[in-house]
């Protein structure tokens, strides 16, 4: 088996049932295993990818969507990435330009390399990587999505629902 890890495809080198060391023939990329957990009707399927034996990551598989929900198009855009509050480190008001786009039927906001999956009318998962199971709040009536200490803003254009009407 293959993966790509770190830019590069790298073999799959089974260790014991269901985990693999990652292995590239000609780069170093450290001790990286993966190790897949298939879950029943209760739990979800999981990927944990370990570094160096001591840094973990869970990494849920994302739901299989046969078609996009037309909520999803209306997130798709160019947001502008704003500080929800003041900084006496800078007094920029755009810190950053994020994309949000549909790939493979995956929602994506590649910036934060994690998928987006909406939970709610107000609510977006992040899904994979390390903010993997946080959220993000959606509001409605502006387009603004809220995460961390920052605010993701539609860079021009009306507000837009996430929930069909």
């Amino acid at each position: 088996m293959k993966a790509r890890a770190q830019g590069h495809i790298v073999d799959l080198v089974p260790v014991h049932r269901g985990m693999f060391w990652l292995k590239h023939w000609l780069v170093d990329i450290g001790n990286l295993t993966v190790e897949f957990f298939a879950g029943d009707r209760r739990d979800d399927d999981i990927m944990l990818l370990t570094v160096e034996g001591s840094f973990s990551i869970t990494c849920p598989r994302y739901p299989d969507v046969e078609e996009v929900p037309s909520s999803w198009k209306r997130l798709v855009g160019t947001y502008e990435v704003r500080t929800r509050l003041k900084s006496a480190y800078s007094d920029a008001s755009v810190l950053d330009h994020a994309e949000i786009r549909i790939d493979d039927n995956v929602l994506r906001l590649p910036q934060l390399k994690a998928a987006l999956w909406p939970i709610t009318a107000t609510e977006i998962l992040l899904v994979g990587g390390i903010f993997d199971g946080e959220t993000m709040a959606y509001d409605a009536q502006t387009g603004n999505m809220v995460w961390q200490n920052v605010i993701y803003k539609p860079s021009g254009g009306p507000a837009r629902d996430l929930v069909s009407p």
